[in-house]
């Protein structure tokens, strides 16, 4: 113990790591992270960028960003999948949203992979709606959703309470579950993968 004390106290890393770390996991799993990392290796300059997840392939393709977490349709070479999550239509618990005609949505205000998958699987289930709320954040569909002023798509670990899921029986279509991977290309540096690590640790 005294060895390994020793060993962290004269961290030899030392740098800059850049992270992309979408906005619905900035207050649960970003502080751990940050707490963890910072005290394993002080003399690192860490900097977060929290927001739309979906900007952060090509923050990472321009060199802005050494790693980044973020949700895919399809994993490819450079991404270690953190967990595969289950891709759900969710309504407030204490509003009727979903029962409304047409169907209130609320949905990214972005041209996304997320939006594109709700919009089909709204127009394949014959389902009449309108969007009635877009925002760039998880967080903010969220809020709308919890509001009742509309229904929408959200990875199954964004629900929390006071929303709950709709099903099938109840009319709603199945949409895939996508996956959250770590990107990690090109982060070569002794920062950047002590950070990967960190971020591996942390949704293990």
């Amino acid at each position: 113990l005294d060895h390994t004390a020793g060993e962290l106290r004269s961290d030899a890393v030392t740098g800059r790591v850049r992270v992309g770390i979408p906005d619905e996991y900035a207050r649960t799993i970003l502080p751990g992270v940050i707490s963890r990392f910072t005290q394993a290796h002080p003399r690192v300059e860490v900097s977060v960028r929290c927001g739309f997840s979906t900007d952060f392939p090509a923050l990472l393709e321009r060199g802005e960003l050494d790693l980044a977490v973020h949700a895919v349709e399809r994993r490819d070479e450079n991404a270690i999948c953190l967990r595969e999550e289950k891709t759900v239509w969710a309504t407030s618990s204490r509003h009727l949203a979903h029962e409304r005609r047409p169907l209130p949505v609320a949905l990214f205000d972005r041209a996304c992979w997320w939006r594109e998958r709700a919009v089909e699987a709204l127009e394949a289930s014959g389902l009449r709606y309108h969007v009635a709320f877009s925002s760039e954040s998880v967080n903010g569909v969220r809020a709308a959703i919890e509001a009742g002023a509309a229904i929408g798509l959200l990875g199954e670990s964004s629900l929390g309470d006071g929303l709950r899921v709709l099903t099938a029986e109840e009319g709603f279509p199945h949409v895939p579950s996508s996956e959250l991977v770590l990107d990690h290309r090109g982060a070569g540096s002794k920062a950047a993968m002590a950070m990967r690590q960190a971020i591996m640790d942390a949704f293990a």
